[in-house]
């Protein structure tokens, strides 16, 4: 999905993120660097660059959630021991966690999908109608009336969390987390 961010804060921090990408040296140790692990905080908006050396931003956001919250998940990669122990954690915590994947077994493995069913957590495989490849990257939250949604260029996966340049958002606007909500429900009526 495309999003428009509009926002001073967050387009200043980004355009001077895109800076930075493209005039430093990149490598293992790039995860360390201050630049990496300061997020971009706009009004309900805030904006987190990957790799870092904290935890993952997604990961660490959901950690927050246990009984009572309602966690459906959009991934067109999801493989990797801490992206799967997210999700079960997620589980053993008491959350009513759905997930919408990608068929292909290359980017969401049968091993993953034995463990994540095995918790008791639905799992779907989606569909395009014309095959196309499955290339959502979103969580839906909700608790105590409270919604939230989690997006950007990063996957569930070992080389998202710890290698490639990623963006995470993390935002509580309504409007935006309606438009996601609206594509979940386009997805779910896939086969």
């Amino acid at each position: 999905m495309l999003v428009g961010i509009s926002e001073p804060a967050l387009v200043d921090g980004l355009m001077n993120h895109a800076r930075w990408m493209h005039g430093a040296r990149h490598g293992v140790w790039e995860r360390f660097f201050a630049d990496g692990n300061r997020a971009l905080q706009g009004k309900n908006t805030e904006i987190h660059f990957l790799p870092r050396a904290q935890s993952h931003a997604a990961a660490s956001f959901l950690g927050r959630f246990g009984d009572g919250a309602r966690i459906r998940v959009a991934a067109s990669h999801l493989n990797g021991t801490t992206s799967i122990k997210t999700m079960l954690r997620l589980a053993r915590r008491g959350a009513t966690l759905e997930i919408l994947a990608e068929p292909t077994i290359r980017r969401v493995s049968l091993k993953a999908e034995r463990r994540l069913t095995a918790a008791g957590i639905p799992f779907r495989r989606v569909t395009h109608p014309e095959s196309l490849p499955m290339h959502h990257k979103f969580v839906l939250v909700e608790q105590n009336g409270q919604r939230w949604v989690v997006f950007g260029s990063y996957n569930w996966s070992t080389l998202s969390f710890w290698i490639n340049q990623e963006i995470c958002a993390i935002s509580s606007q309504p409007q935006l987390f309606e438009a996601f909500a609206e594509r979940w429900e386009v997805l779910e009526a896939q086969n």
